[in-house]
């Protein structure tokens, strides 16, 4: 537009334009333009004048040509690529239209989000996340500075679901990429073999021609990240690889060890001889561990031009990245390009290569290499028919031998070697670590007499001094120790990380010694808590090795026995981070005192604590998650019946107590576990009189407790938590598996008596016996960690409600899990089931209810019951439905008409809590029902998919369709059902173990619930 008339320039402060244009003129045209100017300068009150200037073209002709659209990582091809939170750049070009000002795009038709183009006709770029995976399209036009919008170009691409890896070649004896959408098998070449691997096998090369192509798998120009578990047999000077990918001349990436004994990730400037002036290399400063597997992870963060290195989940170097460079050629897996030429082979193992086309972060990797958990040794020490060899559990793992009198014991985790002391001890053929750099070792001991010199648990040795020591101090010290040396000679630094807290004798311990080079740092754990950490940085590694079992080498000669036992014994070439360590303590869940209470009050620990019982207590069905006939509860009558067992914890340190608890009554108090102190109990676990659950520590002039909000229920299983940590100073209570309280203390002390279940102690005298049943009492020498009490607790995940109905007489049926009790209505009573008892019902107005449910029936939800049918009457007759407020939300159960004349079983959800709700499709069976037999019914809801699914005796029969969800307010009724404000369809038999899950069960878990009912 002119902006000037005869030579005069505007200097406006505000411009009118006119454009007067007539409609359905032809898409150029002339048109004329009329603009109102105010000067900057000073100016009268008159209206300033109009001046007519030359004719405007009105641009209404849009781009002819839709734009191009282009992604490194979201390609608009058949392969899958990236994420749902994969964040990828799609650039968007012109397609040689000259007066493009701008992009709309979108992943809706039409796009509405505006880019402007760099220049005009030029391009825009824009970083974009998928809104979902699967198939996906990116709606793109181009437009003028009139606004005018182009044809509509489709970026279609593939999503990956989940973070998973691209492709992923585990190795284990063949090529094949694991990922299901990844599609890029590899091929061998020159005659590779396969040996035990990091996990399972891997594939071992020679270092000359043999190695392995897949299919290229990433851009190389985008952010990606490329992993493997490797084992280099030596470093003799020579550059190895151990993956890249090819490009026209050079490998755009290699992943390998350097000719000086690092680790490097090298990646090239650009796709020429040399790689270029950019070409970048992040390389570690400590040398590599050969015959040992290493996690190497290299990482191309395009977004903030770097280069990462990773060596066993550590991040060790980081390094600028300005090159460009896209390799279209084929993975190599041992080799490299180099000027075109195949070279670089590498001589070792590799195992479990992952390529991503994203950034892994530090936790990601991290948590790779945890949940791998390769290790270079693990001796179990169960018991085999061999006494003089011990199996390394690790892929390839050498034996250890026996040498002395050791035998096997029961161990912290089924059998373990007992050691005598004096010439017991175990040798194994290899070593467990290079002791220049970062691992650790880890094992459960038993020590069984305290000594004056100190003992080693696990040690590795050269010709003169161990390099490190696992074991215990003697009685000077009286300390778990973790002794480091700096030397074979004795003249190197030497430090010794201790506990603050004497070993207790004859108790499983696990200990844990880590040696963390990067840091200089040797760390010692007991009960998988750190205790200690002292700096060190003399570590060195001997030509001759030994790790041995049960003694230590110092001055050249061999001592330091070990009178105890060991169990579980690791090796890791990696440092052990603390959650790790106290991972390891929680899967093995080794107690110091354990009383099923199976008819019988023997601990099933290793320590043989039995108990005894005192009075006559009565043993009734238990509260263990599966079925099983055998598990039981002993019945206590509050009076004078208890079980005592020997002194079980040491109350001035850490320790845990457990167990289920089902109180008859409410309004006194009482005791479901204690141990007897100086006149007083040192620790109860018990309800109050005003019906709360607490846990009260005793002892040192001192007495604190915690104690619940929530009134317990009667007559329904609760589990119970008590926690003394004297880490943190604190008593902890959990009811449930949930935190129910926590207080200050550290006045504990020692308390000598008996433990008691089913009574306390106070004023040297046994009060407070409980009245009810108690259930699988466990004690703990130690804290119970984060996630343990929910772990400990829970029955079944996702298990809302259970009616067991096991109860014998009575009006009410507990729930186990929920404690929402049901009410038995009419002449509805108990009656042999299915497992213990049942509620039987006439057909005639008996029913089952509760007032309310734990449940959001709008979601996923499962519903399983055992049901007997003792009618086959013409209709339906429902054993489960829960209420809506005017018909079910669910009905389980039996019909019969016209077109199933025997009769079949029926799962159906209404569409809606109307009186004329109609039901979609029911899933129904096709085999009949027998008369007077128990059969499993269990209806899953699946509301994502809109789908019911019934299952009988464990068996996937059919599945119906539900289009409508809603939130059912009612509570679950047994025996009936509800329609259009009205209940009806009675059942007649039985039911038994009725379940409620929040969640929908998968066939597996089903068939397996099935199953942990036995048979008749």
């Amino acid at each position: 537009m002119r902006t000037s008339h005869k030579g005069r320039l505007f200097r406006s402060l505000g411009v009118t334009l006119l454009v007067f244009a007539v409609l359905g003129s032809p898409l150029s045209q002339s048109v004329g333009a009329t603009a109102r100017a105010a000067t900057a300068e000073p100016v009268s009150t008159a209206r300033p004048s109009a001046v007519h200037g030359a004719n405007l073209l009105a641009d209404q002709i849009a781009p002819d040509t839709a734009p191009v659209v282009s992604s490194p990582l979201y390609q608009a091809d058949n392969s899958w690529h990236g994420g749902t939170d994969v964040p990828g750049e799609f650039t968007f070009g012109a397609a040689g239209v000259a007066d493009v000002d701008h992009y709309f795009y979108g992943f809706q038709d039409p796009p509405s989000t505006r880019v402007d183009a760099n220049t005009a006709g030029g391009e825009a770029a824009v970083t974009l996340t998928p809104p979902t995976d699967g198939a996906v399209t990116l709606y793109v036009q181009s437009a003028d500075a009139a606004g005018n919008r182009s044809p509509m170009a489709t970026h279609h691409f593939y999503v990956r679901s989940g973070d998973g890896p691209a492709s992923h070649w585990r190795l284990d004896g063949d090529t094949t990429d694991e990922v299901q959408l990844g599609g890029r098998d590899g091929t061998t070449h020159a005659g590779v073999s396969w040996q035990p691997g990091a996990l399972g096998k891997a594939v071992k090369l020679g270092g000359s021609a043999d190695h392995l192509t897949a299919p290229n798998a990433l851009p190389t120009n985008t952010s990606f990240a490329i992993s493997a578990w490797l084992k280099p047999a030596a470093i003799d000077d020579t550059v190895h690889t151990a993956v890249s990918q090819d490009g026209e001349v050079v490998s755009g990436f290699r992943l390998q060890v350097t000719a000086d004994g690092n680790w490097r990730f090298r990646m090239a400037g650009s796709d020429v001889a040399g790689g270029g002036s950019e070409q970048a290399s992040a390389v570690s400063d400590s040398t590599v561990a050969t015959r040992q597997w290493t996690h190497v992870v290299g990482v191309h963060d395009e977004t903030a031009n770097e280069l990462k290195l990773y060596v066993n989940g550590s991040l060790v170097s980081t390094r600028p990245y300005n090159g460009d460079v896209d390799t279209d050629g084929e993975l190599a897996i041992g080799r490299a390009e180099n000027d075109g030429v195949e070279s670089q082979y590498w001589e070792g193992a590799i195992d479990e290569v992952r390529v991503y086309d994203r950034v892994l972060t530090d936790a990601e990797i991290r948590s790779r290499v945890e949940s791998d958990d390769v290790r270079t040794g693990h001796w179990k020490f169960e018991a085999e028919s061999s006494t003089t060899s011990v199996p390394n559990t690790v892929p390839g793992g050498q034996p250890a031998t026996v040498h002395g009198g050791a035998d096997y014991t029961d161990g912290a985790v089924g059998t373990a070697l007992r050691l005598d002391g004096t010439d017991d001890h175990v040798v194994a053929a290899q070593q467990v670590a290079r002791t220049d750099l970062s691992y650790s070792v880890s094992s459960w001991v038993r020590l069984d007499e305290r000594t004056t010199e100190p003992v080693a648990l696990a040690s590795q040795n050269g010709s003169n001094e161990a390099v490190f020591q696992l074991g215990y101090s003697g009685t000077d010290r009286d300390s778990w120790d973790w002794t480091l040396r700096g030397s074979d000679g004795g003249a190197g630094a030497t430090v010794t990380v201790s506990s603050e807290r004497a070993p207790r004798v004859g108790v499983w311990t696990h200990l844990a010694g880590v040696y963390d080079a990067r840091a200089d740092e040797a760390r010692l754990f007991v009960n998988g808590r750190r205790v200690g950490a002292t700096e060190f940085g003399a570590a060195w590694h001997p030509g001759q090795n030994r790790f041995e079992i049960g003694r230590a080498k110092h001055a050249g000669t061999w001592g330091a026995y070990l009178p105890g036992a060991v169990d579980e014994v690791r090796g890791y070439g990696r440092v052990l981070h603390d959650n790790e360590v106290r991972d390891i303590v929680v899967a093995n869940d080794v107690p110091s005192g354990f009383w099923p209470l199976d008819g019988e009050v023997t601990d099933h620990s290793a320590r043989g604590l039995d108990g005894t019982t005192h009075g006559d207590p009565e043993w009734e069905s238990g509260r263990s998650v599966a079925p099983e006939p055998d598990d039981q509860a002993i019945r206590l009558d509050g009076v004078a019946e208890y079980v005592s067992v020997p002194n079980a914890v040491d109350t001035t340190r850490s320790f845990s107590v457990s167990a289920w608890a089902k109180p008859e009554r409410i309004g006194e108090r009482r005791v479901v576990l204690s141990q007897d102190g100086n006149g007083t109990s040192g620790f109860r676990l018990e309800l109050t009189s005003d019906g709360k659950w607490s846990f009260t520590m005793a002892g040192g002039g001192d007495s604190k407790r915690v104690t619940g909000d929530e009134t317990a229920p009667q007559g329904v299983w609760t589990h119970l938590i008590g926690v003394h940590d004297v880490h943190s100073g604190e008593i902890r209570l959990y009811v449930n598996g949930s935190s129910a309280g926590a207080t200050s203390y550290a006045a504990a002390s020692g308390t000598v008596g008996e433990t008691a279940i089913g009574r306390g102690q106070f004023g040297e005298q046994q009060e407070g016996f409980w009245q009810g049943a108690i259930d699988d009492v466990t004690l703990y020498s130690r804290e119970l960690f984060e996630g343990e009490p929910e772990r400990i607790a829970a029955l079944e995940p996702d298990l809302a409600h259970k009616l067991r109905l096991n109860e014998s007489d009575g009006e009410t049926a507990s729930d186990s899990i929920g404690g929402v009790t049901g009410t038995l209505h009419g002449d509805a009573d108990f009656a042999p089931g299915r497992i213990g008892n049942s509620v039987s019902l006439d057909g005639d107005g008996d029913y089952v209810s509760t007032s309310t449910v734990d449940l959001r029936t709008d979601e996923s939800f499962t519903i399983s019951a055992w049901v007997y049918l003792s009618s086959q009457e013409e209709g339906k007759a429902t054993a489960v439905s829960l209420d809506g407020a005017n018909t079910s939300k669910f009905r389980l159960g039996y019909f019969r008409d016209i077109n199933r004349p025997l009769g079949a079983w029926f799962f159906e959800m209404p569409e809606s809590d109307t009186e004329s709700a109609r039901v979609t499709s029911a899933a129904e069976s096709v085999r009949s029902p027998e008369l007077d037999t128990w059969t499993h019914l269990t209806g899953v809801y699946d509301a994502e998919a809109g789908k019911l699914w019934l299952y009988v005796d464990g068996n996937r029969i059919n599945d119906g369709t539900v289009s409508n969800t809603w939130q059912a307010t009612g509570g679950l009724q047994l025996g009936r059902a509800k329609r259009s404000g009205v209940y009806e369809q009675s059942w007649q038999g039985k039911v038994d173990d009725v379940r409620l899950y929040s969640a929908k069960l998968p066939g597996d878990r089903i068939g397996s619930l099935y199953d942990s009912y036995g048979t008749n």
